[in-house]
């Protein structure tokens, strides 16, 4: 993921293969109101999951912490 995480044109189905459809569902929940804190990605390229997997980490761990 690190390796792709610039590259748009890698697809998703390289690591998450049937997980798509929920990173979808949890994308909606881990995005912002501004576009600062939205995906800037293309859906279903591997920076797009990789973003979502991410930001929901990074909630996770400020719920934990805070």
């Amino acid at each position: 993921m690190v390796e792709g995480r610039n590259r748009t044109q890698l697809s998703a189905d390289l690591t998450f293969c049937q997980q798509q459809q929920c990173l979808s569902q949890i994308q909606t929940s881990v995005e912002g109101d501004t576009k600062k804190l939205q995906n800037p990605y293309p859906k279903g390229c591997l920076p797009w999951a990789t973003w979502i997997d991410r930001a929901r980490a990074w909630w996770l761990v400020w719920l934990y912490f805070w």
